[in-house]
């Protein structure tokens, strides 16, 4: 999405270019899946959760609805699940990666 945003002329966005993009819900199990199916169970098993208190103030405190008047053809999409994350991830490190 920031991709296809940073290609757009300032007229698509009006008077301002900050636009809300679509959100993907996940849990810490679902990335845990998601790791093990992309890296082996091993690699997820390295995935440690544990409550942090500072954080959850800090997460308490964002806005949970997020509402856009921007109306961009074709719309901004979410990722479908955290698996296309850790598949971009590792398909731009592949990139990266001298060899």
């Amino acid at each position: 999405n920031l991709l296809r945003m940073h290609d757009l002329p300032a007229s698509a966005f009006g008077i301002s270019r900050a636009a809300n993009q679509p959100g993907l819900t996940v849990c810490a199990a679902d990335i845990r899946a998601a790791l093990a199916r992309a890296a082996g169970p091993e690699a997820a098993a390295r995935l440690t959760c544990a409550p942090d208190p500072g954080v959850r103030a800090v997460v308490a405190g964002w806005p949970r609805d997020f509402v856009t008047g921007l109306d961009f053809d074709p719309p901004l999409a979410p990722d479908p699940d955290f698996d296309a994350v850790i598949a971009d991830f590792l398909t731009r490190e592949a990139r990266a990666v001298p060899g």
